[in-house]
């Protein structure tokens, strides 16, 4: 009945409008598409649609309105309409022929995906960002399931480790440190799986492929990856700096001609010694020897 007829449309929760199919003119428009498009039932109603310039130059949409093919309800198209006040919304269209008393017109039912498509796009514009970095990145960067299975590798891998990232896809983190049994990079990873922290940064040493040995700075994090959470490792080669160090404790404390502690380590073994005499109660000798 007219009724319920009424009450169905001005309640949608869709902006809906029928227009007279020969002509496109406005004969309804419910409160949805007040809202959605800016335009009041009373500025539409006997008015062209295609004078409201909501549709772009070569909206498929309009076409079809203007050609004389029927207009199927299974026929979805996606386009981006102007509102009233210039603003661009973009929508899902459906249409349906229908009889309006005598009249054959268009029941048109619209489903607003600005937010949803905006969103789309960021998560997109987000993963090429990540792409791009994750790609071109001067270190290395895996990305590793919550067991360590290490599951995209980038190229920077190759020059620290010495495998290409084909290599290292399938295989599990853990088998490429150094110490047989060393569970730093588990535990941080256990540490980050159960939230109990956001980042976790630490050096330990790795065995490159010709075996030699490579420390490494590692820094992990958790990541998004699709519906699941990833670990995200990334590895700053750190044996140049671990060399370094070792070489400026040397000179610090080793004669330079002899190779042999020189004062400044003795005076530090000796403040040690003395501080452990002190807590065991144990006697410490000191010996002289003339070189």
């Amino acid at each position: 009945s007219e009724d319920r007829y009424r009450i169905l449309f001005d309640s949608g929760p869709h902006p809906t409008f029928v227009l007279r199919r020969a002509d496109r003119v406005v004969l309804d428009w419910n409160a949805a598409a007040e809202r959605t498009l800016g335009w009041t039932r009373g500025d539409v109603l006997e008015r062209a649609v295609d004078g409201l310039g909501l549709c772009e130059m070569g909206c498929q949409f309009a076409a079809r309105l203007m050609s004389i093919a029927p207009i199927l309800s299974s026929d979805v198209v996606e386009t981006t309409l102007h509102a009233r006040d210039g603003r661009l919304v973009e929508v899902e269209v459906q249409g349906l022929e229908m009889m309006l008393g005598d009249t054959p017109a268009v029941l048109v039912m619209l489903r607003d995906v600005t937010a949803q498509r905006a969103a789309e796009r960021s998560e997109q514009e987000s993963a090429a960002r990540f792409q791009a970095f994750f790609n071109h990145a001067g270190i290395a960067v895996q990305l590793l399931t919550v067991d360590g299975t290490i599951t995209h590798a980038n190229p920077a891998c190759r020059e620290m480790l010495g495998y290409a990232a084909e290599e290292l896809i399938g295989q599990s983190m853990w088998r490429l440190l150094c110490l047989e049994g060393d569970a730093s990079i588990p535990d941080a990873c256990a540490e980050l799986v159960t939230a109990a922290r956001e980042t976790v940064t630490l050096e330990t040493q790795f065995r490159h492929k010709d075996l030699s040995l490579v420390w490494g700075q590692v820094t992990l994090a958790v990541v998004p990856h699709g519906d699941e959470r990833r670990l995200m490792v990334m590895l700053q080669d750190a044996t140049e700096r671990k060399r370094m160090e070792q070489e400026l404790i040397r000179q610090a404390f080793e004669d330079n001609l002899t190779g042999l502690a020189n004062r400044a380590l003795f005076r530090d073994r000796l403040h040690h010694a003395l501080d452990r005499r002190a807590r065991t109660r144990t006697d410490v000798a000191v010996l002289l020897l003339d070189l």
